[in-house]
């Protein structure tokens, strides 16, 4: 099997995932096996036709760091002279075994996914298959958004970003969350744009904003003005577009009751407070949710969260200040990678992953296995200086 069918297939299988309902969003398991097959298959693939030197290094120093913090420095160093909670967790027993548990998974789909990206950027890829499977996914997901507004699926009933303690009817994706499936749109709709189907990036534009994601409709107005600001093209579309997404933001950032951030700011504010007790090493990987929730389970906390909603006060909860400034250090390098070698396709490419980089600072798109994937095989084509045919 080729590696664009790999890919294109797999794109398919994972990202339906949006689609397959609360029976199958019960647990992230699923979704992350799925993924991790699909990379083990790309990797495989690649490696049989040569590999080049991975260009963006911080990412390999990244998974280094979450193998010594997590592993030796907070498993059989710092607890020898920890105390209370932080040495309980560090044990082999109770939550420590499923701290364990994670930490491992955390290790092995980031090394993955960096082999991925690395074999991706070093082949010839079809980038016209996977872009048309890109534009079919875009509207399936459209229709399945508009199925859930004539009222056929009845899990759509969520907590409203606007009045946050009462329920109202919203366009949902996997994990039952409005907020992921406006960041998935949000990625698709500019390859709509790439490939001159618009009446496709406009319905793919109406579903996100359907979504009431204010994250998912800040990112589709930013990669508009990506696509805007590096394109060749000074059409009047272009200029009514650049319009229409500026009076989209102004409206937003206008809009407070609309741009609601409750309950993130406690999240942040909470996740501050444990950081600042180990701000330099971290607690390490797969322990978040463990430090974070328990105490809250226990006090009977209704605003439980498994994740921090911002993958860098994230990244520094788990693997300290150096974990931080070597995620902020991988995302500098792709920008200049992507600012080495633009093109129309480059420039789509970095526009869909603009929309991730914003995601990670209200949610945790990384860690979702449909976004991740997706954002591993466009930062693959985003480093690929090999022919792309498309």
């Amino acid at each position: 099997m080729s590696i664009n069918t790999i890919i294109t297939v797999s794109l398919y299988a994972i990202s339906l995932t949006f689609i397959w309902g609360y029976w199958f969003d019960a647990t992230r398991y699923p979704k992350e096996v799925l993924s991790l097959l699909a990379m083990s298959g790309i990797i495989v693939a690649c490696c049989t036709k040569g590999l080049k030197p991975l260009k963006n290094k911080w990412l390999m120093w990244i998974f280094a760091l979450g193998v010594f913090n997590t592993l030796i420095l907070n498993r059989y160093l710092l607890p020898f002279v920890s105390q209370g909670n932080d040495k309980f967790l560090m044990t082999r027993d109770g939550i420590g075994t499923l701290s364990t548990y994670m930490a491992y998974k955390e290790l092995l789909y980031l090394l993955i996914a960096i082999m991925t990206i690395w074999s991706i950027s070093s082949v010839v890829l079809n980038v016209k298959n996977i872009v048309n499977a890109l534009n079919v996914i875009l509207g399936i997901l459209i229709a399945y958004g508009f199925i859930q507004i004539i009222g056929f699926d009845q899990f759509n009933m969520v907590i409203s970003g606007v009045t946050w303690h009462s329920l109202v009817q919203r366009i949902v994706g996997t994990l039952g969350n409005p907020s992921l499936f406006g960041i998935y749109l949000a990625m698709l709709v500019p390859f709509a744009v790439y490939t001159k189907r618009y009446w496709l990036a406009i319905c793919g534009t109406i579903m996100t904003c359907c979504t009431l994601s204010a994250t998912g409709i800040i990112g589709l107005c930013v990669a508009g003005l990506v696509m805007l600001y590096y394109s060749v093209a000074k059409s009047r579309l272009w200029v009514i577009l650049a319009s229409f997404f500026g009076v989209i933001l102004f409206f937003i950032l206008q809009n407070t009751s609309f741009m609601s951030f409750e309950g993130r700011y406690d999240q942040w504010y909470q996740t501050w407070l444990i950081i600042h007790a180990k701000p330099l090493t971290g607690y390490g990987l797969g322990t978040f949710e463990y430090y974070y929730m328990t105490p809250r389970m226990i006090n009977m906390f209704v605003d439980v969260w498994r994740e921090a909603h911002n993958e860098f006060l994230q990244a520094w909860f788990c693997l300290g200040l150096g974990g931080l400034a070597l995620l902020i250090l991988a995302v500098r390098k792709f920008i200049i990678e992507f600012l080495r070698n633009i093109s129309p396709l480059k420039i789509t490419t970095f526009a869909s992953l603009s929309v991730v980089i914003l995601a990670m600072l209200t949610s945790f798109p990384l860690r979702v296995a449909p976004i991740s994937y997706l954002t591993v095989i466009l930062l693959g084509i985003l480093l690929n200086e090999e022919e792309l045919n498309g």
